[in-house]
């Protein structure tokens, strides 16, 4: 009888000591994400970054996420951010978003001749969990653009090489 208790007293702590450890260094585990990206001003209207874009300093940009579960998709997180002079932004995320759907978007340029908000251009679709197999709490969006409201020169070159028609 004693030896029964023993060996179930040895079990559970095989098995419940582990757990306890590892629930422990789990819930300590911050969810601070990084979401970094870069704004462009699309100076020929190609609807992509090329060679002669530039970038946009001082631009506004946000991230919002969409609850999933909702047909509507309403927004449920978002906090903004600002580019550098280069047009690179950073926006920290201090949480997960598990069934969300998170997006860097445009809001607003400080470019009066470049300052068109283009479906396309506008938004980048971002992941803010864990359950993708990305190790890193880092996260980079892809390249967003707003559209100059007239071309500059030199894009009928761009156009050649691209073979663009208008």
């Amino acid at each position: 009888m004693a030896t029964t208790s023993r060996v179930m007293i040895i079990l559970a702590l095989c098995v419940l000591l582990p757990a306890l450890i590892a629930g422990e260094y789990a819930a300590a585990k911050p969810q601070h994400y990084e979401v970094s990206g870069h704004v462009f001003c699309d100076t020929c209207q190609l609807g992509c970054e090329h060679p002669l874009s530039t970038a946009v300093a001082d631009a506004e940009v946000k991230i919002e996420c969409r609850d999933r579960k909702v047909e509507s998709l309403p927004v449920v997180y978002t906090r903004y951010g600002k580019t550098d002079k280069e047009g690179n932004y950073k926006i920290e995320v201090l949480e997960e978003h598990k069934n969300q759907k998170c997006e860097a978007v445009l809001v607003k340029s400080p470019i009066a001749s470049c300052n068109e908000i283009v479906e396309g251009l506008d938004r980048a679709t971002v992941i803010l969990n864990e359950q993708n197999g990305i190790s890193s709490l880092q996260r980079k969006a892809n390249s967003l653009g707003f559209r100059r409201e007239s071309t500059i020169d030199g894009c009928g070159k761009l156009y050649e090489l691209y073979n663009y028609e208008d």
